[in-house]
């Protein structure tokens, strides 16, 4: 399956789908994001081919909605497949490579395969692109502590079991692919790495990537789950501070700042944070397993160093927390 983005030069996307078909791909589908009447004739030409489908978008909706129809597609006409891979229509990503990452997929089916390109300095890339993938596998990294090595690779092998997960991410444009990422890393998926051939044709001039209001969307989708944890600890703080003035009994204050905060924070990343609406009981059975093993720990530390060490149980429940996060 790929994707082919408004005013793709067509030489380019024909030659995808020729290379795709030389490398023995039996079946391509290929998602027009509102492209117009401008490109209709190469999309007719494709369409014609053996094995080859086209779906079309009235107007451009961006490339996690282009992905999202694509999958939808493809699970309706071929529900026992073991997966999608995805690729882009620029060129960019050898076809080679895409069957390297079908082969990778069918090894592994439970598996997310990520096509990593190399961003040493060896590599011939352009430097927005060097530097914004820099950044964001590292805030990726320290966010949700998943070893990903290319958190914009459109090169993905995706597997069955996660085709319903990526129906349901919200995310429309570019940002998408990282909110991917992180609900793979959100269910504890197993994420392969799979290097491929780095290609910048021209620079990536023909690439739709708006490096402001792109980047923006996909930092807000990186640091959604830090903005709910910050505010979870704020209100868990400022609760806690206020019981201890009034009762100076650690465990009521401490209670009384997790009850909060665990209803805030769970609230928000199941709504905001992971967008995740079904199985409520056992997400949250889970989760308040979690909170309650994390409260007894912290208890245990603050206790300890309150009355051991002799620091102020205010103090000692920051220097807890920080150890635990």
């Amino acid at each position: 399956m790929h994707w082919c983005p408004p005013t793709v030069p067509p030489f380019e996307f024909e030659e995808v789908v020729d290379g795709l078909q030389s490398v023995g791909c039996q079946r391509v589908l290929v998602v027009d994001d509102g492209s117009g009447e401008e490109w209709a004739e190469q999309f007719e030409r494709v369409a014609i081919r053996q094995g080859v489908s086209v779906l079309r978008h009235p107007e451009n909706l961006g490339k996690g909605a282009a992905i999202r129809t694509g999958i939808s597609g493809l699970i309706s006409n071929m529900p026992d497949l073991v997966g999608v891979v995805t690729l882009d229509a620029d060129g960019q990503h050898s076809p080679d490579d895409a069957v390297r990452v079908c082969a990778a997929l069918s090894a592994a089916p439970e598996s997310l395969i990520l096509g990593t390109r190399n961003f040493d300095h060896r590599t011939p890339v352009p430097w927005r692109s060097r530097f914004g993938n820099a950044l964001t596998r590292r805030l990726f990294r320290f966010a949700y502590g998943n070893g990903v090595e290319d958190t914009q690779t459109g090169l993905r092998g995706l597997p069955r079991s996660f085709l319903s997960t990526a129906l349901r991410i919200s995310s429309n444009r570019y940002d998408y692919e990282l909110d991917m990422l992180i609900r793979a890393a959100a269910e504890s998926r197993s994420i392969v790495n799979l290097p491929i051939e780095t290609i910048y044709i021209e620079g990536n001039r023909s690439s739709h990537f708006n490096p402001i209001l792109d980047s923006l969307r996909i930092y807000f989708s990186l640091f959604r789950f830090s903005l709910s944890s910050m505010s979870a600890v704020a209100l868990d703080f400022i609760v806690f501070y206020a019981v201890l003035l009034l009762t100076g009994n650690i465990a009521a204050s401490l209670a009384a700042g997790r009850v909060l905060a665990t209803t805030v924070n769970f609230t928000l990343n199941r709504a905001f944070v992971f967008r995740y609406r079904k199985q409520f009981v056992v997400t949250l059975a889970k989760y308040l397993t979690l909170v309650v093993v994390l409260a007894f720990l912290s208890y245990l530390l603050i206790l300890a160093m309150s009355t051991h060490l002799g620091i102020p149980a205010y103090v000692a429940k920051v220097v807890a927390e920080g150890m635990l996060f």
